[in-house]
């Protein structure tokens, strides 16, 4: 049985964990995205992605499902990544998949594969493709990275796969410098000319830096080719508030005639008192007006211990004057309850639910005769509408009562707690 599970929390943005597991550690589980639907004023499901870990607590699968409004009305798989790690908890390869419905098989889509030196610095990173024809790889792209003593990178090479010659070839080249406070100063950009194959610069990128060591500007410049003259391409400015956090970023691109920075891009970003942010906006530079126009927003919720719960993304309507929703993202976490085996059985194998979808009421069975002590039916808001208490038994029936048509969550303790979707309809 499953040794791991699990208290249902909340949301949080898609990331990589590579921390040893520790008991009361929470994990991201699911993530529910919605659609708005501005006609009906309801939020429409949209995606469903589940997140597997291994017992580092590296996220090894992330699943991702679309909400079916044919029969059968609900979840199908869609694709999914597939990730591995070194014993160093180095991210080493990621595997793409799409779903064949019809063969009900995953599919392989495309692939990434990256290498370490001993210092865990990145040194190689290769893309690939399935080739259905052959039933294997075939190489797209690849870059290669140089660091020095200080483990700073300074060198990158990019390459593509030449099928003339069957190897990689050099395509694009870059150096970076650092300054006395090991911040990066500037990185130059190159092309190889395959005539008479040698390099020839053509991007320049220039960085400062706070008194903090907060990057608060970097500006870009590329080569003109018809009159081989150096031109200004983009500015970036950045802002910071006293605890480091950036609140703000401007983007100017250069007026091709005047070569004067022109407004393009800004965002703003606020944070809580614990330095988690809570809201982003994005505004464009409107040219006829001289000023920032509203772009998009999003406004997100944190729970106690930082994880992101619930992000609502808005676009801005200038007809209206006024935000409008767009989607949103509701994350729920399970909180270990002590640290798993990694020989652990699915978890299919420790918990049974019937019927599924829900008509008129849903069984639940617990293996391994255990005694279920509580039920919870939770809503995708994360707030819990029935309890059921003292049932001390490895089986139980629930009535399917007032609950309204949509999905919920089942919240089942036992000497372990488990989570199950259910859709009622």
């Amino acid at each position: 049985m499953r040794k791991s599970l699990l208290v249902l929390l909340l949301l949080a943005p898609f990331s990589f964990s590579l921390f040893p597991q520790q008991p009361g550690q929470s994990v991201l589980e699911k993530t529910y995205v919605y659609t708005w639907d501005s006609e009906t004023n309801v939020w429409e499901h949209g995606k469903r992605i589940n997140y597997s870990y291994d017992e580092n607590l590296n996220q090894t699968i992330a699943t991702f499902h679309y909400y079916s409004y044919s029969e059968p009305l609900g979840w199908r798989r869609d694709w999914r990544f597939v990730c591995s790690y070194d014993s160093e908890g180095n991210h080493t390869e990621e595997v793409f998949q799409s779903w064949d419905s019809q063969a009900s098989v995953w599919v392989n889509d495309s692939r990434y594969a990256l290498t370490y030196d001993g210092n865990g610095n990145r040194t190689d990173f290769e893309s690939f493709y399935w080739d259905s024809q052959s039933n294997d790889w075939s190489a797209i792209s690849r870059e290669t990275e140089t660091y020095n003593s200080n483990q700073k990178r300074t060198e990158g090479l990019f390459y593509y796969w030449d099928t003339g010659t069957n190897d990689w070839a050099q395509y694009r080249h870059y150096t970076t410098s650092y300054n006395t406070d090991g911040n990066p100063s500037d990185e130059i950009y190159y092309h190889r000319d395959f005539g008479t194959n040698n390099w020839i610069t053509d991007g320049h990128l220039y960085f400062k830096y706070d008194n903090d060591g907060n990057r608060s500007e970097f500006e870009s410049h590329y080569v003109d080719p018809a009159t081989s003259d150096w031109k200004r391409n983009l500015l970036v400015t950045e802002t910071y508030d006293g605890n480091k956090n950036r609140t703000e970023g401007l983007y100017y691109h250069a007026d091709p005639q005047t070569n004067n920075w022109v407004g393009h891009w800004r965002y703003n970003y606020t944070y809580d008192a614990d330095g988690n942010r809570t809201q982003e906006v994005n505004l464009h530079w409107n040219s006829n007006t001289d000023n920032w126009i509203n772009d998009s927003r999003n406004l997100i919720t944190v729970d106690v211990d930082g994880n992101p719960t619930e992000e609502f993304h808005y676009k801005w309507d200038s007809q209206t004057d006024n935000w409008e929703y767009l989607r949103k993202a509701v994350h729920y976490y399970s909180v270990l309850t002590e640290i798993p085996d990694t020989t652990m059985q699915p978890y299919k194998e420790s918990i049974l639910v019937y019927p599924n979808p829900v008509s008129d009421y849903v069984t639940i069975e617990i293996s391994d005769s255990l005694e279920i002590s509580k039920i919870e039916i939770i809503d995708l808001y994360g707030r819990i509408i029935r309890t059921t208490d003292n049932i001390n038994s490895s089986s139980v029936t629930l009535q399917r009562g007032d609950l309204q048509t949509g999905i919920y969550i089942l919240r089942i303790h036992s000497a372990e707690i488990y989570t199950k979707d259910i859709m009622v309809r």
